[in-house]
């Protein structure tokens, strides 16, 4: 197993971990971390649930997943204000208290919607962050940002609020499209682009084997790059000055998302 430590303050930090079939010890993971029990609920992408149900209820032997899913439907628009509400409803109906603990399992909308939700109901419960699409493994899932979007732009309300763990397993890259992996290389190499000239030279020499989803090549840059984005993070947690850097083609692309719709 792969370890990144994330120390974003002076007395707060939290551990990315990455490994092939890490899903199936996944609550025994958490219990190390979190004190867990039985109080978690799932805030997970429907079509996530409908391939990987089995392997994610792997992660909890005997236990009983059911009560515990709240179900979102895949696509960017329900990153919304509306969908939010009803997901606090939801948890909150359900019986979830400030000790419960939130795990957030799907691609960069639920990253970011599942996030918020987190970082806002009951001012704040734990949360445990499981990516399954490449750009969540190497973006979204990392740097605690959380957002939804309004008419006016995306990821125009949100806050910083980092988990207390990632799990990054990359078996769930296989069922991807095509299109969800260039997505995700797009930010890797970006990443490499503005602070690492290895990766950025490790996906020009396997493009190939990345885009027929050969796992250890996957497992490889998503380790790298999601240490170099801790790296420049680091010293800035809250992008105060990395911003610009960061943004490197988001300045463009979102105003061209927002008016392409």
């Amino acid at each position: 197993m792969h370890k990144i430590t994330f120390k974003y303050s002076l007395s707060q930090a939290y551990e990315i971990l990455i490994e092939k079939g890490i899903m199936n010890s996944l609550h025994n993971l958490i219990s190390d971390y979190i004190d867990i029990n039985d109080e978690f609920y799932v805030v997970i992408d429907s079509h996530v649930l409908d391939l990987y149900s089995d392997y994610i209820a792997s992660g909890f032997p005997g236990k009983e997943l059911s009560s515990k899913f709240i179900v979102i439907p895949s696509g960017e628009q329900h990153k919304s204000l509306r969908m939010y509400e009803w997901i606090i409803g939801q948890l909150l109906n359900r019986g979830m208290r400030r000790r419960s603990v939130l795990i957030v399992v799907g691609g960069g909308v639920i990253m970011d919607l599942g996030g918020f939700v987190g970082a806002t109901i009951m001012r704040g419960v734990p949360i445990v962050n499981i990516p399954t699409t490449l750009i969540a493994q190497v973006d979204a899932s990392l740097g605690g940002k959380v957002a939804v979007n309004c008419p006016e732009g995306k990821n125009l309300i949100g806050v910083f609020y980092n988990p207390k763990l990632v799990v990054v397993d990359p078996l769930f890259l296989p069922t991807l499209q095509t299109a969800h992996i260039r997505d995700g290389l797009a930010e890797i190499i970006k990443t490499g682009v503005i602070g690492s000239r290895d990766l950025f030279n490790l996906v020009e020499s396997h493009i190939g084997s990345i885009l027929e989803r050969e796992l250890d090549i996957l497992e490889t840059i998503i380790k790298m790059t999601a240490q170099v984005k801790m790296d420049m993070l680091k010293d800035d947690p809250y992008e105060i000055n990395l911003e610009r850097r960061l943004n490197f083609g988001h300045t463009i692309g979102h105003p061209l998302e927002n008016l392409n719709g």
